[in-house]
């Protein structure tokens, strides 16, 4: 199993970008076959236990580590990404922990966003260019790992992940769809819908410079 991935995983800023980071780090693992280990979909290997009137060796520690190498190798890979991509203020929570499962427990628990508000203030941030090609380049990735996106998998991801700011676009795009000749109902097409939103963007920002302007017009007058 290799342990080396050449993706980069954002850092964990906090609440408004948690579920970008997430993904990188899932990405990696996932990338290189080993996501079943972290994500626990398969067991970890048994370890030595402790009774009161039987303590662990240090024989049975190092028999432990020897017997399952790879799987401590990548249980601490993840432990170091961890402390590589965190920011000093969500690395605090996790003071104490030294359990991997319990560590990305307790970041979900502090920064997965329990509501809309995070994931819209991350919005405010980033063009619909930049969102869209980030969802095309995950897309992208998992094809290279032999388990393509279906194409209305892509789009339905795409749009309803969208900021509250959309809301009358996507409601527009759910309203106009059709049934093809095979009666299901048509997605549209990714692309279609960035340059889409893109023109929306182009059009509300210089809509926004000519209130701009007219405004400092009319106190120029004013001040004359």
């Amino acid at each position: 199993m290799a342990l080396e991935h050449q993706f980069k995983v954002l850092v964990l800023e906090g609440n408004a970008n948690y579920e970008v980071w997430y993904n990188g780090f899932m990405g990696a693992y996932l990338r290189d076959g080993s996501w079943v280990y972290v994500s626990k979909q398969l067991p970890a290997p048994t370890t030595p236990t402790e009774t009161a009137s039987s303590p662990i060796t240090a024989e049975e520690i190092k028999a432990y580590h020897v017997e399952n190498k790879e799987y401590v190798t990548l249980i601490n890979k993840a432990k170091g990404t961890i402390y590589l991509t965190v920011k000093s203020g969500p690395l605090n929570h996790l003071t104490g922990l030294t359990n991997l499962y319990k560590m990305l427990a307790k970041l979900e628990e502090v920064y997965k966003t329990k509501s809309y508000t995070a994931r819209d203030q991350y919005f405010n941030k980033i063009s619909v260019v930049t969102y869209g090609e980030a969802i095309k380049k995950a897309a992208n990735s998992l094809v290279e790992m032999k388990y393509p996106m279906p194409e209305w998998m892509l789009s339905t991801s795409f749009i309803y992940d969208l900021g509250a700011g959309f809301k009358d676009y996507v409601t527009l795009i759910l309203n106009s769809r059709i049934k093809n000749e095979a009666g299901i109902i048509s997605e549209p097409n990714i692309d279609t819908m960035i340059a889409d939103l893109t023109d929306r963007e182009k059009r509300t920002k210089g809509s926004k410079e000519k209130e701009s302007q007219n405004s400092k017009d009319t106190k120029a007058l004013k001040s004359a």
